[in-house]
C-alpha cells in the first residue's frame, strides 16, 4: 500500500519543476520521503512517464540542494508516475479514479500547483470520484481581495474541512523565518525586551533586482501590495508581533489577532512604478500598477502599541534582500540604537549591533556587531531544508502550524482592501535604484550593504 500519494495538479508547470520536484528529491535523499510514497503528476501534455522524466531531470539537477547522483536519481524516479488529464473536464477525473483504484493509499495529498481558475473543477473532480483521506494544498495568494477569497473559500469548504486545507506561503517555510520564534523564545535577552517599552520601530523589507519577467498578465492585476505585501510581508509581521511565541499550537490564532489589530499610519504610503514597466509583455500601456510599495502600520496590541512597523517591497531595485530589522530605543539622544537584524534571503543569518567604548578613546562611543551567518558554510547550506521541503514535511505530519488559516486570510484581506483603496498614485523610479524618493531609508541601505563577518 502507498503511504502518502502526492497528486500534483499542474505537474508540468514552473512551480513543480523549480520548487516541488527538487524538494521531493531532497526529501528522498534525506530519507524523509520513503519508497512507500508516490508522486503522481497530472498534466495536459500527451506524454509518457519516460517523456516526463526526461523533461524534469535538468530541473532537479539544477535546483536540488543535494548533488544529483545517477543511482539515487534512478531510485527517486521510481516514485513518480504520470497521468494525462484535462483539469477542466470533469469526465477526465475518471482517469484518476481508475488509477487510484488499482493501488490504495493511506493519504492523498492533492497539490494544486495551478492558477486559481482551475481550483473549482479540481475540487469538484476530487469530490466526484470520492477520493478519501485528502489533504488539499493550495498556493497563496488566496483570492485577489476579500470578496474573491470568500467565494473561493465557499467553493473549497463545500467538500473539505478547514483542518484538511493547507494554504502555502513559502516564506513561512524559510528557515530564518522559522528562526524568528526560536531567537525570541530561547534567548531571554531578547524575549524580555520584545515590547513597546524597548522597541522603537520595525523594518520588514523584501527587495528584488528583477522585474515582472514572464508574469506580466498576473502582476498587472496584483501589483506589489497584493503580490508581496498581503501575500508574504504581513505574515512576517504577524510572526514578529505574536504575543506568546512559545505556543505553536495557537500560532495561527495569535497571528490573526495581530492582523486584526493593524492600523494604517497616516501619510505613510509611497507607491512607485519602475521606468519601462509599461513596455513589459502583457502590461496595460496605461497601467498605474505599483511595482514598489512602502507603508507603515501600528499594531494595536498591549505589547506593541505605539511601535510603527515599516513594510517595504519593490522590483527592479538596486539590491536583492529580504530582512527584518528590530530597532531598539536609544537611551541617549544621538546614540546609535541597538539593532537586531534577521536576514531571510539571499543572506541567511542574524546580526546584533551594540555600542562600545572606542578603543584608545576615553570618551567616544562606537558601534560594534556580532553575527551568525547560516549559509556561509557549505555544510549548513546542504543540511538546511529548503522552504518547500519544510512545507511538504509538515503536510505529511499533519502539522498546520505554519500554514495560513482562513481567519488569517480574512483579516489580512480586510486590511489590504482598505489600504489599496487609499493608495496614492505611483511615482516613476529608475531601474537599479533605491526606488521612489523616501522609499528606502539610509538605515535600511546600511543594513543591506553591511556584509556578514563571514562572507558567503
Amino acid at each position: 500500500m502507498v503511504q502518502n500519494r502526492f497528486i500534483i495538479f499542474g505537474g508540468t508547470g514552473d512551480l513543480t519543476y523549480r520548487k516541488l520536484l527538487p524538494a521531493f528529491y531532497n526529501l528522498f535523499v534525506s530519507k524523509k520521503l520513503t519508497k512507500q510514497d508516490e508522486i503522481l503528476i497530472i498534466g495536459r501534455r500527451d506524454w509518457t512517464k519516460t517523456d516526463y522524466i526526461r523533461k524534469m531531470e535538468p530541473w532537479v539537477k539544477g535546483f536540488a540542494r543535494f548533488k544529483v547522483e545517477e543511482d539515487k536519481f534512478l531510485e527517486f524516479i521510481q516514485q513518480i508516475q504520470y497521468l494525462k488529464m484535462n483539469l477542466s473536464a470533469l469526465d477526465d477525473y475518471a482517469i484518476l479514479k481508475d488509477y487510484v483504484s488499482k493501488s490504495e493509499a493511506q493519504v492523498h495529498v492533492c497539490y494544486m500547483a495551478v492558477s486559481p481558475q482551475f481550483f473549482d473543477p479540481i475540487v469538484e473532480g476530487i469530490h466526484q470520484i470520492n477520493l478519501f483521506n485528502v489533504r488539499l494544498v493550495m498556493e497563496k495568494p488566496f483570492g485577489t481581495d476579500l470578496l474573491s477569497a470568500t467565494k473561493l473559500q465557499r467553493k473549497v469548504t463545500r467538500y473539505f474541512d478547514e483542518e484538511n486545507i493547507y494554504r502555502i506561503d513559502h516564506y513561512l517555510g524559510k528557515d530564518m523565518v522559522r528562526n524568528i520564534l526560536t531567537i525570541r523564545c530561547e534567548n531571554p535577552i531578547f524575549d524580555a525586551v520584545w515590547n513597546n517599552r524597548y522597541i522603537d520601530h520595525v523594518n520588514i523589507f523584501a527587495l528584488e533586482q528583477v522585474g515582472v519577467e514572464n508574469r506580466g498578465s498576473y502582476y498587472d492585476k496584483a501589483g506589489a501590495l497584493r503580490d508581496m505585501a498581503q501575500n508574504h510581508l504581513l505574515q512576517l509581521l504577524s510572526i514578529v508581533a505574536v504575543d506568546n511565541p512559545h505556543d505553536l499550537h495557537t500560532l495561527s490564532l495569535q497571528q490573526s489577532v495581530v492582523l486584526h489589530s493593524l492600523k494604517l499610519l497616516e501619510d505613510s504610503m509611497i507607491m512607485g512604478q519602475y521606468r519601462g514597466y509599461l513596455d513589459e509583455k502583457d502590461i496595460d500601456p496605461k497601467s498605474q500598477t505599483e511595482t514598489f510599495a512602502r507603508f507603515s502600520v501600528g499594531v494595536e496590541t498591549s505589547r506593541f502599541q505605539g511601535v510603527p512597523f515599516h513594510i517595504i517591497t519593490g522590483k527592479e531595485m538596486m539590491y536583492r534582500d529580504t530582512a527584518i530589522q528590530i530597532v531598539f530605543k536609544s537611551p541617549y539622544s544621538g546614540q546609535k540604537p541597538n539593532v537586531l537584524t534577521i536576514q531571510v534571503q539571499p543572506k541567511e543569518g542574524v546580526e546584533i549591533s551594540f555600542n562600545i567604548k572606542t578603543p584608545g578613546k576615553s570618551d567616544e562611543i562606537s558601534e560594534a556587531t556580532m553575527d551568525f551567518c547560516q549559509n556561509c558554510q557549505m555544510q549548513n547550506r546542504i543540511n538546511t531544508p529548503e522552504a518547500y521541503e519544510w512545507m511538504l514535511m509538515s503536510i505529511m505530519q499533519e502539522d498546520g502550524s505554519w500554514f495560513s488559516h482562513w481567519d488569517q486570510i480574512v483579516t489580512s484581506w480586510k486590511f489590504m482592501d482598505e489600504l489599496i483603496r487609499k493608495k496614492p498614485k505611483s511615482i516613476l523610479y529608475e531601474k537599479n535604484s533605491l526606488g521612489p524618493e523616501g522609499g528606502l531609508t539610509s538605515e535600511i541601505v546600511e543594513c543591506i550593504e553591511k556584509p556578514f563577518i563571514c562572507k558567503i
